[in-house]
C-alpha cells in the first residue's frame, strides 16, 4: 500500500472511531453515566487508543 492510501486509510479509521464515540456517548449522557458505566468507558476508550495509534503512524 502507498503511502497516500495508508494515510486515507488511517484518516478513515479516525472518523471511524470518532463516529463510534459520538455513538456511545449520544447526546444526552453526561459525565456521570460515564462514570457508571465500565462498557461505555471501555467503548470510548477502546476508540481513543485507535485515535491515538493512527495519529502517531500519520506523524511518523
Amino acid at each position: 500500500m502507498d503511502r497516500s492510501m495508508a494515510i486515507k486509510k488511517l484518516l478513515f479509521d479516525v472518523k471511524t472511531a470518532i463516529d463510534n464515540i459520538q455513538n456511545y456517548i449520544g447526546a444526552s449522557s453526561t459525565f456521570a453515566t460515564y462514570e457508571q458505566s465500565p462498557l461505555l468507558q471501555d467503548s470510548v476508550e477502546r476508540n481513543l487508543i485507535a485515535i491515538a495509534e493512527a495519529v502517531i503512524f500519520l506523524v511518523v
